[in-house]
């Protein structure tokens, strides 16, 4: 359907298909991109007028499960002749595009056609690189969260190892951190991945403008070689004496003016196929950038919502840890630390103005790990820990 929309609306740009693959092709994830792919093909075709009153187009809609399933066999029988006549006509094609016929001279509607042909080649490396980035984003969220999943079990056996409100703390991150995991994970496999394939779709969206601005080309070539016909048919008139040197004469004159006519066919179609394209490419940069915007919108507000979700997650398992830190350190009253004494420049003990002895500072991190006088432990109210006390802080 799609190369008849083509070559019956050459000045139109038909949306493009999804790409096909050869290895894979069955796989859910290839299946259900290819169903996306399809989904957006027939939604852009219903938003241009051109496709959708077409009689091509308005066959197809139609087709029955039968016909559909006829018309399918039918184009897999296509002979191999067949197949050679369409690829030679392709290249005919494109040998006249790309210097058949006389040289015409540039207007400044070939200039303005060569820079919407520009433009769309300058968008596409762009699209490509958005899709590689987008592509390596969701191999990293993929990554982040295996890590997370990981780091999640370890913390939850490490939780299963203590007791009391340690144990329950370390069991609770671990949860918090499969739980972000799913988050991240869900991610890339939803939000990451549709808008790779939006910017895949966009990137072959521009890639069948070519075809238009080969039709135009393709024109432009007729033009010049009906130009080229016309001077030569005016040459042999000018030899016949202008038409009046009987039957040659009147032979010359008329084939003048056949040439003069097709040249003339051949200027206004051109002329009219330039307005077209003018026209097509107008509305697809604007369809193009409304999809394009619409796009990285989705990727903005999923990565919003995901953030959000993971920030709520933290912080309520950080809560859960102050709490459990508070019971662990009322767990044990009786311990305190007090730090040594430093001497004072006289000889006696320093004392603070609160009457508190001042903390020595470590004089480098080796100082900090292994100090000259070892620390004084007091116990709260001059307790003394029993035996087994002595033995678990031992």
């Amino acid at each position: 359907m799609r190369e008849q929309l083509q070559t019956a609306l050459p000045m139109v740009v038909v949306p493009a298909l999804p790409d096909k693959k050869v290895v894979g092709r069955f796989t859910p994830e290839v299946v259900n991109a290819r169903l996306r792919g399809l989904q957006r093909f027939l939604s852009r075709c219903a938003k241009d007028t051109n496709v959708v009153e077409h009689v091509v187009f308005q066959n197809f809609l139609s087709l029955t499960t039968d016909e559909f399933a006829t018309f399918r066999d039918a184009r897999n029988a296509v002979s191999t002749p067949a197949m050679g006549a369409k690829i030679m006509g392709k290249l005919s094609s494109l040998a006249r595009m790309m210097g058949g016929g006389a040289a015409v001279k540039r207007t400044d509607a070939d200039i303005s056609v060569d820079a919407l042909e520009k433009y769309a080649s300058s968008v596409e490396p762009v699209l490509g690189a958005l899709h590689t980035m987008l592509l390596q984003l969701q191999q990293a969220e993929l990554a982040t969260a295996q890590a997370l999943s990981e780091f999640g079990s370890a913390y939850g056996m490490l939780g299963a190892a203590e007791r009391r409100a340690l144990g329950d703390a370390l069991q609770a991150t671990g949860q918090c951190a499969r739980q972000v995991a799913t988050v991240v994970g869900s991610a890339a496999h939803h939000s990451s991945a549709l808008a790779a394939e939006d910017m895949l779709d966009a990137q072959r969206m521009v890639q069948a403008t070519q075809h238009v601005f080969n039709a135009r080309k393709e024109a432009r070539n007729e033009y010049a070689e009906s130009l080229e016909s016309l001077q030569r048919a005016k040459v042999e008139l000018s030899k016949a004496g202008g038409g009046s040197g009987g039957e040659a004469g009147a032979q010359a004159a008329a084939a003048a003016a056949d040439a003069q006519v097709r040249c003339t066919q051949a200027e206004q179609k051109l002329h009219s196929m330039t307005l077209q394209l003018a026209e097509s490419m107008e509305r697809f940069r604007e369809q193009h950038l409304r999809d394009f915007m619409g796009a990285w919108c989705q990727v903005a507000v999923a990565q919003a919502r995901r953030a959000a979700v993971e920030a709520e997650l933290w912080e309520g398992i950080a809560d859960r840890c102050q709490e459990a830190a508070t019971v662990e350190a009322s767990a044990a009253p009786y311990l305190s630390v007090t730090p040594p004494a430093v001497p004072a420049a006289g000889g006696g003990a320093a004392s603070s103005p609160g009457g508190e002895s001042p903390s020595r500072e470590p004089a480098d991190a080796e100082d900090a790990h292994a100090p000259d006088t070892p620390q004084e432990y007091a116990f709260a109210d001059g307790a003394t820990p029993s035996g087994d006390e002595q033995g678990e802080f031992v």
